[in-house]
């Protein structure tokens, strides 16, 4: 065989696991795209239902805050009931006394 025959032949066997080559690095680029996709995909279904379970924690500690505030004003609002009650003839006697007085 001559040697420039030989020659081609190993350009085109050179030719050909290029290709070859070429066809499994887009092969494999294809996978770690695709897998990278469903990678992001799944980590940001994870987050956004983190994020949904945060502000339902948050929502029912601000419930949980609102109802405690509510519960003291209304603590301090019976006491206040309660005391202008107690004071309630005083204060009656205190004006009638000093309406009498004029």
């Amino acid at each position: 065989m001559p040697i420039i025959e030989a020659i081609k032949i190993a350009e085109a066997k050179a030719e050909e696991y290029r290709r070859e080559a070429m066809e499994q690095v887009r092969l494999l680029m294809d996978e770690t795209k695709a897998l990278t996709e469903s990678t992001v995909a799944k980590m940001m279904e994870a987050a956004v239902d983190e994020e949904k379970q945060i502000q339902l924690t948050v929502q029912k500690a601000i419930e949980a805050k609102r109802l405690e505030i509510f519960a003291r004003i209304d603590a301090e609002d019976d006491k206040l009931i309660d005391s202008a009650k107690k004071k309630e003839k005083q204060t009656v006697d205190f004006i009638l006394g000093k309406v009498i007085e004029l």
